[in-house]
């Protein structure tokens, strides 16, 4: 799948989707860290801090938007829809348990990523108007140890069926980019591999 606009948002979707990692308690720390990811060319970043209290989680928010905003790069926040837009971040992350519910609506001039495992969530998350996807585990990770992974066969056997862009997931590092193109996928989504220190000087951008 060619690079594409989402939507009218006016936004090119690259091929790395960096999920942060570390221990965002540490705000100066994580800053750091984060401001080094978007040197090295990240441009679309999830803030994943689920051990942090929402006054917590709101205040390096604050924080990581205005950054990402100077590297002209997208924060999608992993939260609830209300928190998103009371800080105007650039989208919203959807964890799978999110698709299940019934939303009146959501931000159309907001950028929407959603959480998949199987072919009912791909579904659903193209039903919501996601504009983008992680599909996973593809491969084992150290994350979910325990998590069956689906392999490149079921990869791209789910890719062919949505038409959305697919992030691929679960034990991906940059050299994974040209096997998850053929397969019909978007880009890699990663945890470890592009945090703290993305190695992505030998993997240009495919247009």
């Amino acid at each position: 799948m060619d690079r594409i606009a989402v939507n009218e948002k006016n936004f090119i979707l690259p091929p790395w989707y960096l999920v942060t990692g570390a221990d965002p308690r540490q705000p100066k720390e994580f800053l750091a860290t984060l401001t080094a990811c978007l040197e090295q060319g990240i441009r679309l970043v999830q803030l994943r801090a689920k051990t942090l209290s929402l006054a917590a989680y709101q205040a390096l928010a604050q924080s990581a938007i205005k950054l990402c905003h100077q590297y002209n790069a997208k924060l999608l926040l992993n939260c609830d829809v209300n928190t998103a837009e009371t800080l105007a971040a650039d989208g919203i992350h959807l964890s799978s348990d999110k698709l299940i519910k019934e939303f009146k609506s959501l931000p159309t001039h907001k950028i929407i990523s959603c959480a998949c495992h199987n072919i009912d969530e791909l579904q659903r998350a193209k039903q919501l108007g996601a504009d983008l996807v992680t599909l996973s585990p593809v491969l084992a990770t150290t994350t979910h140890p325990h998590a069956t992974p689906l392999g490149w066969e079921k990869f791209q056997a789910l890719c062919a069926q949505v038409d959305v862009p697919i992030y691929a997931l679960g034990g991906m590092t940059p050299d994974h980019l040209p096997q998850v193109k053929a397969c019909g996928g978007y880009g890699i989504a990663a945890i470890s591999s592009l945090w703290p220190a993305p190695k992505l000087a030998n993997h240009p951008e495919d247009n």
